[in-house]
Formats: structure tokens, sequence, C-alpha cells
């Protein structure tokens, strides 16, 4: 069944927008230069709004309708349903600002209304609010700090103490590709995002985020790409 044209104000747009965990904090103008980007689409039972391996090229809020994440499986393997979602949902928000392909396919299960946000709309803000960038890279570094804490034998089962700590340690640095920078890593260099290539103790490394690299001393960094990086104490054991 479709669903009949719908209208946001700005005022309501900027409601959907502040569901982001990453612009929870975000001040009215920056917010009034995303509502003026949105554009409302709607979509019918079954369409694919994000494709598992494609560009990530906008975020999404749901605001009316249902969707699913499906990680698709291989020829030999049934697409596996992660998560449903209803109005009010944000998707695929970290995609666009890291610049990685999709991780999962999101598919409407109804007639669906979306608020979609251009990637470069969102770059557009968070240039033209160096306080808000700071805060959004910092909520994505430590959500993939989290993610490959959660991944490590030794650190899986520490959901408080240890690893709460080293995830509020991440403070992330932006390096725009063609750059380079000396890092002080008291034991680790935390890749964030992109692609850097780091003179670490076995000699020039290239490393694509996210990811951990044992790192002791000043470490010179290039980035290939738009990279975000962070350092960090000592994390033995993270690779098994």
């Amino acid at each position: 069944m479709a669903i009949e044209s719908l209208s946001l104000s700005p005022k309501e747009r900027r409601a959907l927008l502040r569901r982001s965990p990453i612009l929870t904090g975000a001040p009215d103008d920056a917010l009034d230069q995303l509502v003026a980007a949105a554009e409302v689409i709607e979509v019918e039972a079954g369409t694919v709004f994000i494709r598992q391996g494609a560009e990530a090229d906008a975020f999404f809020v749901i605001v009316l309708g249902e969707a699913e994440v499906v990680l698709e499986g291989t020829r030999r393997e049934e697409p596996v349903c992660l998560d449903t979602l209803g109005a009010g949902s944000v998707v695929g928000e970290t995609g666009p600002l890291v610049g990685e392909p999709r991780t999962a396919t999101v598919r409407a299960t109804s007639a669906t209304v979306l608020l979609r946000v251009d990637r470069q709309a969102m770059l557009d803000v968070l240039a033209d609010h160096p306080s808000l960038a700071e805060e959004v890279w910092t909520t994505v570094a430590r959500r993939r700090m989290e993610a490959l804490l959660a991944s490590s034998r030794r650190f899986a089962g520490q959901e408080t103490g240890a690893r709460h700590w080293l995830v509020l340690a991440v403070t992330p640095l932006r390096l725009p590709a063609g750059s380079s920078q000396r890092l002080s890593c008291p034991g680790t260099l935390f890749v964030v995002s992109g692609q850097v290539e780091a003179d670490t103790e076995l000699g020039w490394t290239m490393v694509h985020g996210p990811a951990l690299v044992p790192c002791i001393g000043p470490v010179d960094c290039q980035a290939h790409t738009d990279a975000v990086v962070s350092v960090g104490p000592p994390l033995q054991g993270l690779g098994g």
C-alpha cells in the first residue's frame, strides 16, 4: 500500500536528524544546513536503499514504515537478517563519513518514507562547524574502537574497566589526503578510517582503517586518502 505524499516542516526534519547519535549535540545552524539539503523520498516495499558493498553516499532517517538490515551471503550462504528498523531509526550515518563501502543491505519491508541526507552535505556542515566535526569524529572513533575491542578475545569480556577507559581515551586527528604528520605514540596507533602509511618498528607499513598497530615513540604518518587516526597505550593481545 502506497504512502500518501508527506510534507515535513523544517522543525520536524530537525527533530528527526537529532535522532542520530552523531548529531545529538549539533547546533541549530548546523542542523538547518542539513535540513536545507535533506530530501524526503518514498519507496515501495522490497526496495533496497542501501546495498552491501556499494558506495556510502548518504544516510537516512526512517520517517514512516519499516526496513530490515541484511548481511548478504555468498553463493553457498543464505542472507542473514541482522535487525529490523522502524520509524525514527537512523541508518548508515557512519559510512558516508569514513568513505567505506556499505557493510550490509537495508531493504524496506513496507511502503516507507525516508529522510535522505547526502554525504557531501554532511561533510560541508562539518567543514563549517569545527567543534561539531570534533564531536562527530570522536563519536565515530570511539564506536570503532569499541567494535575492535569487542572482536578481541582479550577485551571482549571486559564491559567496564580497562575496555571503557581505552574507548574514552580515543582522541581523533584528521589527516587530509597527501598530508604527513609525526605522532607521539605511547603504545598503539589507531587508524580510525582511511589509508595511512606509517613508519612503525617494522618499517613503513600501509594500514587500512579501522585497525590497531603497536607503535612506541615518534611515528611518521602519510595519509594516502583522507584519514582519521588516534594514539593510545599498548594493547597487547588485540590480534589474538
